[in-house]
């Protein structure tokens, strides 16, 4: 385990977007070693999928979605293409809609490639196996402080976050203006939110007495951007 090649006992542990599952699961397997969870737009649980595709053609003209269909349909992209691919399905993650295919475009050129066959495999993970069907068993492990942070403007519903913080008896932030990226669009308010929530916790966990007495560190699960239009 990465914990322990890095020295870590129990950590504060971040997770941002599909990085918000992996770090549910993570809790759920091994609870004893997270002393903080703080998680970024998501994790999203059913029903939400119709409201973020609602949200998703409201942003994209007619054209623009043909050209996404065309694109989807190629079996193997070219470099420009798959970089036209990607920033047609990322820019609705975007609460700005004067800078969203910009920031679209240089995730585009700079996150590739996409490993599709690891997206494949985790999305098939989720589908056997749920977060949904364990909410009471994250109900009983999640540390005293867990915050959910998310975008008032993020094309997934809010309101699901909203949802799912009153089933775990969590805080939910949710930042004006800001979208699946709220450190893009609301710097200030996404740093404060994550500073206090990091703050709170890793105090927590130095006054619990679980195996260590203090956090060791921040962990961050990392986010996985989803290549094909959701």
């Amino acid at each position: 385990m990465l914990l322990d090649a890095w020295g870590h006992d129990r950590v504060v542990l971040v997770g941002h977007s599909f990085g918000t599952n992996m770090a549910s699961y993570f809790l759920l397997a091994h609870p004893e070693r997270v002393a903080g969870l703080i998680q970024i737009a998501g994790p999203f649980l059913d029903p939400w999928r119709e409201a973020d595709r609602a949200a998703q053609r409201a942003r994209r003209t007619d054209q623009q979605r043909a050209r996404l269909d065309e694109l989807d349909a190629i079996e193997s992209r070219t470099d420009a293409e798959e970089i036209e691919y990607l920033t047609l399905s990322w820019f609705t993650d975007h609460a700005d809609r004067a800078r969203a295919r910009d920031w679209a475009l240089a995730s585009a050129r700079t996150l590739r490639p996409i490993n599709y066959a690891m997206n494949s495999q985790l999305n098939a993970a989720k589908k056997a196996d749920p977060l949904e069907s364990h909410v009471d068993e994250l109900r009983e492990h999640l540390p005293p402080g867990t915050v959910i942070i998310g975008g008032a403007g993020d094309s997934r519903p809010a309101d699901a976050l909203r949802r799912l913080g009153t089933r775990l008896n969590c805080e939910v932030i949710i930042i004006p203006n800001a979208g699946h990226y709220p450190w893009l669009e609301a710097p200030d308010q996404f740093t404060a939110a994550l500073r206090a929530a990091v703050k709170s916790q890793t105090q927590r966990g130095q006054l619990t007495g679980q195996r260590s007495p203090e956090p060791d560190a921040v962990g961050l699960s990392a986010s996985s951007q989803a290549a094909a239009h959701r």
